[in-house]
C-alpha cells in the first residue's frame, strides 16, 4: 500500500445553516516548473484527513497560476473552486494541499508571531 501524508488544516462552521466556501487562499514560498498542485476539501477522522472529498471540493492549479513569494509569505494563491461546496455547521473538516513535485514549498504560521515555509 502507497502511504501518503499531505499538508492539511482543519476548521468547521458556527453557521447556523453552514456555509458555502468558494475558495481557499495559500501562500506559497516556492513551486515546480511543470507539476500541478491542487487544493482537496475533505472530511475528518479524529482530526486527520478522511477518505470523503467533498462535492466540487478539489481544484488544480498549474504552476503558471501559483503566485510565489519567497521572502516575505504575502502573495495570495487563490484556488477556486468550480461551484460552491458545502459544508455543514459543527462539522470539522480540512483543507487538503497536494502535489506529486518535491518542489513546492507553503508558507505556514506556527504560532502567533512567526512564519515559517515547509
Amino acid at each position: 500500500s502507497c502511504y501518503v501524508d499531505p499538508l492539511a488544516q482543519t476548521f468547521l462552521t458556527n453557521g447556523a445553516d453552514g456555509a458555502f466556501i468558494l475558495n481557499v487562499e495559500i501562500f506559497f514560498a516556492q513551486k515546480d516548473s511543470t507539476l500541478p498542485v491542487w487544493v482537496e476539501l475533505r472530511n475528518t477522522v479524529n482530526g486527520y484527513p478522511g477518505p470523503k472529498l467533498l462535492p466540487f471540493g478539489r481544484k488544480v492549479l498549474e504552476p503558471s497560476d501559483v503566485n510565489v513569494d519567497a521572502d516575505t509569505g504575502l502573495a495570495a494563491t487563490v484556488f477556486s473552486f468550480d461551484s460552491p461546496v458545502y459544508i455543514q455547521e459543527g462539522v470539522e473538516y480540512c483543507v487538503v494541499v497536494m502535489t506529486n513535485s518535491l518542489e513546492y514549498k507553503i508558507w505556514v504560521q506556527t504560532d502567533s508571531c512567526q512564519l515559517n515555509h515547509i
